[in-house]
This record gives C-alpha cells, structure tokens and sequence, in this order.
C-alpha cells in the first residue's frame, strides 16, 4: 500500500491547519485549550499549588470557562484553603473541587461523557494525580489505555491538566515513556525552600507540541493559595547543582559558615588568618582555601570588593548541608 497512502487518515488538513493557527492559548507558553498536558515534578514541588492558581486566572480571564478538580492525592486542609479562595475570587460557581468521588466512579462518568459526545469546549479537567487514573503507573499499557481516555475528553473540547509525581516516599512514580509520547505538552516543576518561602519553576520536561516557555512562582508554603510569579524565571536545576557541595567540601563550608556567624564582619583575609592560627579547622591548605571561598561566593555567602580588601558574608538564605 505505501507509506503515503498509508499516512492519508491522518494527513495534516487545510481545517487541521486552521486549527492550529487559531490555537486558544489559556495562559502564555503553558496551557492551550483542548490540549492534554502533564505536570511532573517530586512530591512537595507545587504541582497542586501551582496548578490550581494558573486555573484560577484562566477562569478569571476567560468568563465563558469552568473547571473540576479531581483531587484525589492531597491533603484536606490544602483542600479547604484553596476552597475558601475560590471563594474570595468569586470562582465558585465555574471552579468545582471534587474530593470524594472514587477513581474507578470518575472513570465511568468519563466513559459516559465519551459515549454521549459531550461538547466540552468549555470546561478544564484537572487531575491530580495521574496515578490513580491508571491501573499501574510503571506499565506501558495501563499509561496507554489512561490516556487514551483523557485524549477522547480532549476530542470533545475539554482541556485537560494531568498532575504526576516524578519521585514520592523514596519510590520512583515518573511512569513510563507513554506519558510523555500520548501527551501534548510534558512539563517538569522543580523548587527550591528559603525558609517558609518555596519558589517553583514550570518549565519544558519533554516531547511539547505547543510552544513552552519557562515561568517561575513563589509561595509561602504556610499560605499556599496566594501566588506571585517572578519577573524572570530561575533556571532552579542548575541553581541546585551549583549550590550542591561535594562530599569532600562539606567539613570545610560548615567550618566557615559556624566562623561567619561568629564573625558576621570578616574578610578573607581575616579567614586566613584564623586558619593560620588553628582557630578555623578546614583540612584544606591556603591555596585551595581561597578557591573554596570562590567557589561558594554567591550560594553560602558573598564576597564584595573594597579596594584591596575583599569581605566575606554569610548568606542568610544560603543552601543548607
């Protein structure tokens, strides 16, 4: 039969291509109606936080839409939190959330919904999380079969916003390469903490078939319903990396932190002096010493230059080891 005639179901099409152009982005360089994306990212990343607030200024933007939360993973307090702000915005009557209907009762209504082909051009699904929706997140088919499902749902209009965990309690939940091949949009949220503050990037994880652009968020954690997106996004993968101390280091950036503290007004010169005198106990010489202090500038403390003189602070958000 050959490779063309074989491609002519599934060719792209003048009213395809019309579609694309009049593509509805819902909110800039992550969701776009009527598509099916994936949220990945470690427990305690603020997929559910994150999530829920891009949901929230879609519908305040977009009068005509209304949202379901199936939240079927997280805690009930984090629940009632955001209940009452949905409240507050005056959303409650286009943004339900779901806390008690069973997976497998979700599952039927779905089913249901396929059957009658329900107009859902309208309505965002969130799922949180993906787990639940399949029978077993590390098996190629059961991801399949799940997805397949909510691809339907995106067949009918809806725009659909699955949650997954990449790692929870140890154990690997990140699924199979199905995700991410019978998704549209795959992205990854990484965080980082600086006391009850959590900053979370949203950025490209994966096969995107919109186009994706990195926006980053920050939250107190003991007040997760309100949000604010920073000006620039923060590229937190490297930011961790370059804040990560190698083993060997360890010994030595905890002893001049503890001397920092003590000694808020130093210089470097200062710590090469305490060295000399025994008082700061790194196992490093001079010479590496220095590149030491170098090296963590900017992650566990900072160094500024006045005139000849080099000063050393300790970062009061730096990285803890």
């Amino acid at each position: 039969m050959g490779l063309f005639n074989e491609s002519l179901s599934t060719k792209m099409t003048s009213q395809r291509a019309k579609e694309i152009e009049d593509e509805r982005v819902l909110f800039d360089g992550t969701i776009v109606h009527g598509l099916c994306h994936f949220f990945a990212g470690d427990a305690g990343a603020g997929k559910t936080t994150l999530l829920m607030h891009i949901t929230k200024e879609i519908l305040k933007a977009n009068p005509d839409m209304k949202a379901v939360m199936y939240y079927i993973d997280g805690t009930l307090k984090m629940a009632k939190a955001q209940f009452d702000n949905i409240e507050e915005q005056g959303l409650s009557d286009r943004f339900n959330i779901d806390l008690d209907t069973k997976s497998e009762d979700i599952d039927t209504l779905f089913d249901q919904m396929i059957e009658d082909e329900e107009d859902l051009s309208d309505e965002i699904l969130i799922y949180d999380t993906f787990k639940y929706a399949t029978s077993d997140i590390n098996n190629k088919s059961s991801n399949k079969k799940a997805l397949a499902k909510f691809k339907e749902l995106t067949k009918l209009g809806a725009t659909v916003i699955l949650l997954g965990h990449t790692n929870k309690d140890g154990q690997n939940h990140s699924g199979t390469a199905e995700i991410e091949q019978d998704t549209d949009a795959l992205f990854r949220i990484r965080a980082f903490e600086e006391g009850t503050k959590k900053v979370s990037t949203i950025d490209e994880g994966g096969r995107c078939r919109i186009e994706a652009r990195a926006r980053t968020f920050q939250f107190d954690k003991n007040l997760p319903v309100v949000v604010q997106e920073l000006e620039k996004s923060i590229d937190i993968q490297l930011r961790n990396q370059e804040m990560i101390v190698d083993a060997k280091s360890i010994v030595d950036v905890n002893a001049i932190k503890e001397y920092l503290k003590e000694n808020p007004n130093g210089s470097i010169k200062d710590i090469i002096n305490a060295k000399k005198e025994f008082d700061l106990t790194v196992t490093v010489g001079l010479n590496k010493l220095q590149e030491l202090l170098h090296k963590y500038d900017g992650t566990h403390w900072t160094l500024t230059r006045d005139g000849k003189t080099c000063h050393i602070k300790l970062k009061e958000d730096g990285f803890n080891i």
